[in-house]
């Protein structure tokens, strides 16, 4: 949550392409929901890593968050490392986009991977793992920009956090890219000249269609109410 990154490699991934937000531009209050802003359970872990050849340390992971206006809850993810996260405060609803490079590989990291993360239950621990090397996912992707996703090498290198899982996690995360998936989300970014650049995924959840035979079936109910309604007349 605490880190610098060049102002070029910002520049390089977030340049105003379209990407798709969830919402039209406005603006939110955000807030801790806990102590901390990343809440209850705390899915987190430090991580250490180099950016542009300096050495960092940092707490990874998933942000807990609340609109304060619409007292909304708002999963999100650090996209910037520029500055520390500073909250409550207020942000700007989709009023940056990432360029096409980084917006294409955002959008297979949450499709392909979000939700072993946040949608599979499984231990805290694991499950802080994953969160981290997630969010980890999300710095390699915003760091190299349109250049190679390997975290052993490039502007972003990760370098402490063999122990607890989260490098595997992270890998595995980015690995998946090339996978195809059904699974569909829109985006917002929230941004601010005080606090982190952050951004939540939210799932499309596609209409079940009714089964032919259910369809048949209203219409036979309909009818017979229909009936029964000559009858009594």
């Amino acid at each position: 949550m605490k880190a610098k990154v060049g102002a070029a490699a910002l520049a390089v991934a977030f340049s105003g392409a379209v990407f798709t937000g969830g919402a039209s531009a406005g603006t939110v209050n955000l807030q801790n929901q806990g102590d901390t802003a990343f809440g209850t359970p705390a899915w987190a872990r430090e991580v250490a890593y180099t950016i542009d050849g300096e050495a960092q340390d940092s707490v990874a992971g998933l942000f807990r968050l609340e609109d304060t206006l619409s007292g909304r809850e708002i999963l999100a993810w650090c996209v910037e490392l520029l500055q520390e996260l500073n909250l409550p405060g207020e942000y700007d609803v989709n009023a940056i986009s990432p360029t096409a490079a980084v917006a294409a590989n955002l959008n297979k990291l949450f499709t392909t991977s979000y939700d072993m993360v946040v949608v599979e239950g499984e231990s805290r621990g694991q499950t802080r793992n994953k969160a981290a090397g997630f969010q980890v996912a999300i710095w390699e992707i915003v760091s190299e920009g349109d250049g190679d996703l390997d975290l052993d090498e490039g502007s972003f290198i990760l370098t402490g956090a063999e122990k607890n899982g989260v490098i595997s996690n992270a890998q595995k995360y980015l690995d998946r890219l090339e996978n195809d998936t059904d699974v569909e989300y829109t985006y917002d970014f929230y941004s601010s000249d005080e606090s982190q650049d952050l951004v939540e995924a939210n799932r499309v959840v596609a209409a079940v269609p009714v089964p032919a035979a259910g369809l048949l079936l209203l219409s036979g109910l309909a009818g017979f109410g229909a009936l029964r309604r000559r009858r009594k007349s």
